[in-house]
């Protein structure tokens, strides 16, 4: 995503590095000693994370030197589940939890460190395409339901009383707990933005390569979408906020067994 807007630091911290480098160091490095090489694999099984804890990313609070437990939830497309857990045993020394009492909804509970991962397969529902569809739109629905899917498996949590943390590998958005914002596709206008109802101002928040990081206006956001639109793309899922994220996330996990 090509955005040129006036950055800031994305905490307290004096060094204003690229957004991205600064989440390298400061984040991913809990999750291996190899976080670029994590984060590769994070981003090509189409892995969005959820906690609250990110919400201290997304408003630039985020102190390092107090963590002591980093436990965060893994959602990942089914078809890819069993890979990616395959992959943090065997290359990034994650273990699994044997629990004699079995983990909720078909968790599978891995640890490395102070991370614990609840890794969640999600499963998507068949698409009914029609014949003037072509793939792209196909992969552009695959992956808004995904993403919906997993929005509304996290509202009306019990312990998420403020709202939903979702994060791909450079993006943090921040919604309403109660799953009631998702709309219907849109295919030829903008998709409407939430205001960030649990963070105000703080969502989305995106870590790019080249700037520090920083909340995306919705000027920007809108640009955006009509940046998107003018390819043919498909607009969904509604808010904007995770339209923004779901953009983020590679295609290539969502050609793969296209119904």
């Amino acid at each position: 995503m090509a955005i040129e807007l006036a950055a800031h630091c994305v905490s307290g911290d004096a060094s204003c590095q690229a957004g991205f480098n600064w989440l390298l160091t400061n984040f991913w490095s809990f999750f291996s000693d190899d976080p670029a090489q994590f984060v590769c694999v994070f981003s090509h099984h189409g892995v969005l994370l959820s906690g609250d804890i990110l919400r201290g990313l997304a408003q630039g609070q985020w102190l390092r030197e107090k963590l002591r437990l980093l436990r965060l939830q893994a959602f990942v497309l089914d078809s890819q589940c069993e890979s990616f857990i395959h992959v943090l045993c065997d290359r990034f020394g994650y273990c699994i939890i044997q629990d004699p009492g079995g983990t909720s909804s078909g968790e599978v509970r891995l640890y490395r460190g102070i991370v614990t991962l609840n890794v969640m397969g999600v499963p998507i529902a068949p698409l009914e395409s029609t014949v003037s569809e072509d793939e792209l739109r196909q992969v552009d629905r695959k992956a808004a339901a995904f993403v919906v899917s997993v929005y509304q498996a996290l509202g009306g949590t019990e312990y998420r009383t403020c709202g939903v943390h979702l994060m791909n590998d450079c993006v943090i958005v921040c919604l309403p707990a109660d799953g009631s914002l998702v709309g219907e596709p849109v295919v030829g206008e903008p998709l409407p933005i939430a205001g960030a109802v649990c963070c105000p101002g703080c969502s989305p928040r995106l870590f790019p390569f080249c700037e520090p990081a920083y909340t995306v206006s919705e000027d920007q956001l809108y640009k955006e979408q009509e940046s998107w639109l003018s390819m043919g793309r498909l607009l969904a899922p509604s808010p904007a906020e995770l339209w923004f994220l779901r953009s983020g996330l590679l295609d290539e996990v969502f050609e793969k067994d296209l119904s």
